[in-house]
């Protein structure tokens, strides 16, 4: 036999062997891209779309599902507030008037997956400050419509028509107006109060520096954070909602505010880093004009300072609220 027809043999073996080695191989890099593209979607899909309150989950998790089980009355209400042109959704809340009659009303925002049953654990407070409070479910949470959970920046424009309608409802009671927000109902506070220069005041405990470092942090406390799927997932996020993400950082936001700002924070929060943290008080020191207070609550847990210091707490924003412009006045 010739060395020519021996290559040619030896070539050909190789070849037939070398063939499902290679099927082989690309099986798995499609198989590789499939399951990233899974995980991208999924993790998407896991931001925009937070699992909601049931009253199931409320009484199971919270021993509560309305205001009259921590003794407040209360009257149900909706608004129907446009997001965006065409796409009008219903925005479910509570209305608690204050026990005497008050010019002075505060609107609480509640956290990421959670509702207004989990933010009117703030209520008793504020009731006992005077106030009257509207506590409403976030749009794609509790009971208010919406699909996707925007990162405030749809929620933004659903709290500044919500103002609108409640002060065409009460008048009287909503001469001031302030908001309270709680982690992801904090940068919604701020985001609306950039938009308005009508709120006598803000009280935020717990927001995260940006939304991008919220959904971060979370998937690393998760364990499902990856920088090959973070950034897509990101954006992924941003097209099915129709958000821009970037364009409700609090940070960049709180320069922007008009009312007066009282920011609560706590050196053993696990889901707002320290970085987070540090960019949030120097947008605080940095603004010189208007007023800026912030409150550490050391030791305490994600947005649990009014649980773990509750007379310091609730004497911080006595004080904040009462130093405001006719703040300690009722009607």
């Amino acid at each position: 036999m010739s060395h020519c027809c021996k290559y040619e043999i030896v070539n050909s073996v190789s070849v037939v062997f070398n063939l499902p080695s290679l099927a082989f191989v690309l099986i798995l890099i499609a198989a590789g891209v499939v399951f990233w593209l899974l995980l991208v979607c999924t993790i998407s899909w896991a931001i925009l779309t937070p699992p909601r309150m049931t009253d199931g989950k409320a009484l199971y998790l919270l021993n509560r599902l309305s205001p009259a089980d921590i003794g407040l009355p209360f009257e149900r209400c909706s608004f129907v507030t446009a997001g965006r042109p065409g796409q009008s959704i219903r925005i479910a809340g509570w209305w608690i008037p204050s026990a005497h009659p008050s010019r002075r009303t505060v609107i609480l925002l509640h956290g990421f997956a959670d509702a207004k049953v989990g933010a009117i654990a703030w209520a008793r407070m504020w009731h006992e400050l005077g106030f009257n409070i509207l506590s409403v479910d976030l749009r794609g949470h509790g009971e208010s419509g919406g699909r996707y959970c925007t990162g405030g920046y749809l929620e933004r424009y659903d709290v500044a028509n919500v103002i609108d309608d409640l002060r065409l409802q009460h008048p009287t009671e909503t001469e001031r107006v302030l908001l309270f927000g709680i982690s992801f109902g904090g940068a919604v506070a701020l985001a609306t109060a950039s938009l308005r220069d009508d709120l006598a005041g803000v009280v935020v405990d717990s927001p995260y520096a940006s939304y991008e470092a919220a959904v971060r942090q979370h998937l690393r406390l998760s364990r499902l954070f990856d920088r090959t799927t973070f950034r897509p997932a990101l954006l992924l996020a941003e097209r099915f909602a129709g958000a821009d993400f970037n364009a409700v950082h609090p940070t960049q936001l709180i320069p922007l505010i008009s009312a007066p700002i009282l920011l609560i924070q706590s050196d053993a929060d696990a889901v707002i880093p320290p970085v987070s943290r540090r960019l949030l008080l120097t947008a605080m020191r940095d603004d010189t004009l208007h007023v800026r207070q912030s409150l550490a609550i050391d030791g305490a847990p994600h947005v649990k300072g009014f649980h773990t210091d509750p007379s310091r707490y609730c004497a911080a924003i006595k004080s904040f609220v009462d130093a405001l412009p006719n703040g300690n006045e009722a009607v």
